[in-house]
């Protein structure tokens, strides 16, 4: 009997700690770059370089200016960079709010411990964790909420319940659970702050996309007004095209 609660213990303890930074994988995951943004930045910056050498005594075409197509490089760039730097800030958080996800199911664990020792009648153990602010999982195990949010609001009910409680001073005691609420917390509001910002610089990212994009498009296509024929393969290519279309 012994050995299939330790079973059951272990494999909740490996479906619990993973459920919380599940929606954080969905988002980093979503949140990749496009090949397109890469391409078009180095298209970009090839254009703007090698401008002078298709046009030597021309800084302004029909619709824009050397001067627009360096903005509109510059500000795919800087997208790009405060993009791969929220990503990379993203990810290290996310390490860090799974090893205190992981510290909080360990809590869990030791708590129905404490419970079941402490109260033999298993009605009673069902109505303690409960007061814990537990929930019961598709296994009939007492966990705390799964997703962060939940998780973040339920801690406060435990902790004010575990600081009255007998178990106060044990392995898993109250400074360990109100240490680790804490740092889920912090984890937690920083992951809220960084995908708030993510997702106001994937707006930026599109829009600076689509000006450069415009921008290049007509590059191209003003190098068949500006040259002969015979020569606007030869010319795109020069100035960092590097297909037979657009």
């Amino acid at each position: 009997m012994k050995r299939k609660r330790k079973n059951d213990v272990e494999n909740l303890a490996k479906k619990s700690t993973n459920n919380p930074e599940t929606e954080e994988k969905k988002v980093q995951k979503k949140n990749s770059l496009p090949s397109s943004y890469l391409t078009f930045s180095e298209l970009g910056k090839n254009l703007v370089q090698n401008w002078p050498l298709v046009f030597p005594n021309l800084n302004q075409l029909p619709q824009y200016s050397l001067q627009q197509l360096d903005d509109a490089t510059n500000g795919l760039a800087a997208a790009i960079l405060e993009a791969q730097n929220l990503d990379i800030a993203k990810k290290a958080n996310t390490l860090k709010l799974k090893k205190v996800n992981t510290l909080l199911n360990t809590g869990v664990t030791k708590l129905r411990q404490y419970v079941r020792d402490e109260f033999a009648d298993k009605e009673e153990q069902a109505v303690q964790l409960a007061t814990y602010g537990l929930v019961k999982d598709s296994n009939d195990f007492y966990i705390l909420p799964t997703d962060n949010n939940s998780r973040e609001q339920a801690l406060p009910r435990l902790i004010a319940y575990f600081a009255n409680s007998p178990f106060i001073n044990r392995n898993f005691g109250l400074a360990q659970w109100q240490s680790a609420q804490s740092e889920h917390q912090t984890h937690w509001v920083e992951s809220e702050r960084l995908r708030g910002a993510r997702s106001n610089i994937t707006v930026d990212l599109a829009t600076q996309f689509a000006l450069l994009k415009k921008i290049a498009k007509h590059i191209y296509q003003y190098i068949k007004v500006a040259f002969p024929a015979a020569q606007v393969a030869a010319k795109r290519r020069e100035i960092g095209f590097l297909t037979e279309s657009f």
